[in-house]
């Protein structure tokens, strides 16, 4: 899992189109998460390809598209499917279904009673390149498009799948699943030798730590925290915690470069504010986005409760009560928001 940037994506299909020659060209399957990166799951690829499907099949394709249980309350931005018998879907509207037969308990059922597309497909990859290149050229989005309209001439098999899933197509969805890392123990986690997650490496020196508290948090590389506080937070790359800083319920993103420590005081001489967050400044319940320079003295804490704001000209808006500071953003000495 990698924290990205709040920006937006093209349709997959598209992306893959512009670049068939190097879909899988290898292997016989083309198996790979083919999303827009708006969810986090723990199934692998493996996973999918081991899954048993059924032998006899008139087609040169038994690709399938993987499907997991949801809330209620979330079925209605996703492509919901109704199992026709084990493994066969078919796409349909907003619906409830009995997924008792799908092995849940009575009481699961009735909080889980809908299937969700989870926007992960593996397909052969002869028969990927012909979709994309030939019988669907127009289409731009696998879920409604490509999955359904092929469904009806290719034996297209869903795998039902019980573990972690979390969408995040949404500011608040975003948050939440990224600061529910911080639990313990926690649903979706890094250390599983069976499926080990790696990240880029950008060759950070370790974070360096000083007289702070620290609580049911995730720091990243090359960090400087000096006396603050950080509890229930995600403190990204390179990012800097001032003396009297407290950081509570807040995902910071981080910086993309470092400032030296004659940058740093020349800005604060110059009344400028540097990169990371300024002395006894109180945060939370908030997203700051790559390079934000946040001053001292600053209170972030919505404590008016506004669920929705538009402040791009001061570097700032709110989702859902969520504050977020924007990237490459400036909050001067002593804003309170």
């Amino acid at each position: 899992m990698v924290v990205g940037e709040l920006h937006g994506f093209m349709p997959l299909s598209s992306k893959m189109k512009s670049s068939t020659h190097d879909i899988f060209l290898s292997s016989p399957f083309a198996g790979r998460k083919l999303g827009n990166g708006h969810a986090y799951t723990s199934i692998s690829s493996v996973q999918l390809s081991k899954f048993n499907f059924p032998r006899k099949t008139l087609i040169t394709s038994r690709r399938f598209s993987t499907t997991t249980a949801v809330l209620a309350d979330f079925t209605k931005d996703f492509m919901i499917l109704q199992t026709v018998i084990p493994s066969r879907f078919r796409i349909e509207k907003l619906m409830k279904v009995d997924t008792t037969v799908l092995g849940l308990s009575v009481q699961d059922a009735i909080k889980f009673p809908y299937i969700a597309s989870m926007g992960i497909y593996m397909f052969k990859t002869d028969v990927l390149l012909k979709l994309l290149r030939w019988n669907y050229p127009t289409a731009n989005d696998f879920g409604s498009e490509i999955i359904p309209m092929s469904a009806k001439e290719y034996n297209v098999q869903a795998y039902l799948f019980n573990g972690y899933w979390e969408d995040i197509g949404t500011i608040k969805s975003f948050f939440d699943a990224n600061l529910a890392l911080t639990d313990q123990p926690p649903n979706f986690h890094f250390f599983d030798p069976l499926k080990p997650i790696f990240t880029s490496p950008r060759f950070l020196p370790p974070t360096k730590i000083e007289k702070c508290r620290v609580k049911d948090s995730i720091v990243s590389h090359g960090c400087f925290l000096r006396e603050c506080s950080v509890e229930h937070s995600i403190v990204g790359i390179r990012s800097r915690l001032e003396y009297g800083v407290e950081l509570k319920d807040t995902m910071m993103m981080g910086a993309d470069y470092y400032q030296t420590e004659a940058e740093i005081a020349a800005s604060l001489a110059e009344g400028r504010v540097p990169v990371g967050v300024g002395k006894d400044t109180k945060i939370m319940n908030c997203i700051i986005d790559k390079n934000a320079r946040i001053g001292k003295n600053v209170i972030i804490a919505n404590k008016e409760n506004v669920q929705e704001a538009e402040r791009p000209s001061e570097g700032f808006y709110i989702r859902s009560g969520i504050t977020v500071v924007l990237k490459n953003s400036v909050i001067k000495d002593g804003t309170i928001i």
